[in-house]
């Protein structure tokens, strides 16, 4: 047990700062969880405005020192990579553009 004043103190901003960085990962993980679901059921939309929403967790919990930086970069990158991966409507071709493939 604490028995300095301050030693107290710190015992109550660390417990404050754990239950709200518990809060924010829990928060990022059912974001996380519905992108996963959302790439499963190959819906590239919606994957792709969630990853919008999962990155920026990500940002903000670096930001915080929630996360460190290489393991955000990581984890958008896997997820990145599975959403790019999702086969989608082609891309609309302007009338009278080839596209880059077939330019010659």
């Amino acid at each position: 047990m604490p028995t300095t004043k301050s030693a107290k103190k710190r015992v109550k901003q660390n417990e404050k700062r754990r239950l709200a960085n518990a809060s924010f990962k829990s928060k990022l993980r059912t974001q996380q969880r519905k992108l996963l679901g959302a790439i499963a059921d190959e819906r590239k939309e919606e994957s792709q405005n969630l990853l919008r929403t999962v990155v920026s967790l990500y940002d903000k919990g670096v930001k915080k020192g929630i996360y460190k930086a290489n393991t955000a970069a990581r984890q958008k990158s896997r997820l990145a990579r599975k959403v790019n991966g999702l086969s989608g409507p082609a891309p609309a071709v302007e009338q009278g553009e080839q596209p880059a493939s077939q330019a010659g």
